[in-house]
This record gives structure tokens, C-alpha cells and sequence, in this order.
């Protein structure tokens, strides 16, 4: 809407009401043109926001699978450290 064209009836520093004439038939048809687009905009941020949460999903669980496999790698280095010191102690006398 072009502010111009509408009568301020409040200003609280917050929001700002606008008055609409209804018994012209061009302004109702803007607004209600104007509902449809910002909807359509608010599904849109909805749907790039889902999309934002899923990636950050998958690189946790990526992240989260990265972890367990340098856990589980440091573990077998150290059964294999274990098992070298093991092995060294009968090998040497």
C-alpha cells in the first residue's frame, strides 16, 4: 500500500492502523491482493526456515557421526597400544 492513500487513525510508535475505503472497490481488492502476497511470503519464510533446520540437522548428525568415529578410532589405537606393551612384555624376557 502506498501510505498515501490511507488515512492514519493511530501511531503508537508500534503499530500503525490504516483506515480503508471499503466502498471503494479498488482499495478493498489492493488489500486483500496485498493478504494473498504477504501469506504467500510468510509460507515461503516458513518453508526456507524448515529447510535451514533440516541442514543444521544433518550436519549435527554429521558432526555427531564424525565424533563417534574418531572415538571409536582412538579406541582401537589404544587396544592396539595395550596389546604392542602386552605383547613387548613377553617378547623381552
Amino acid at each position: 500500500f502506498r501510505k498515501d492513500d490511507f488515512q492514519n487513525t493511530t501511531n503508537d510508535g508500534n503499530a500503525q492502523c490504516i483506515t480503508i475505503a471499503v466502498d471503494n472497490e479498488n482499495n478493498v481488492t489492493e488489500f486483500l491482493a496485498q493478504i494473498d502476497l504477504t501469506r504467500l511470503l510468510v509460507d515461503k519464510i516458513q518453508e526456507l526456515a524448515d529447510e535451514t533446520k533440516n541442514i543444521n540437522i544433518k550436519m549435527l548428525e554429521q558432526m555427531a557421526d564424525h565424533s563417534i568415529n574418531i572415538n571409536k578410532l582412538l579406541e582401537n589405537r589404544k587396544r592396539v597400544i595395550i596389546l604392542y606393551c602386552f605383547l613387548r612384555t613377553f617378547t623381552t624376557t
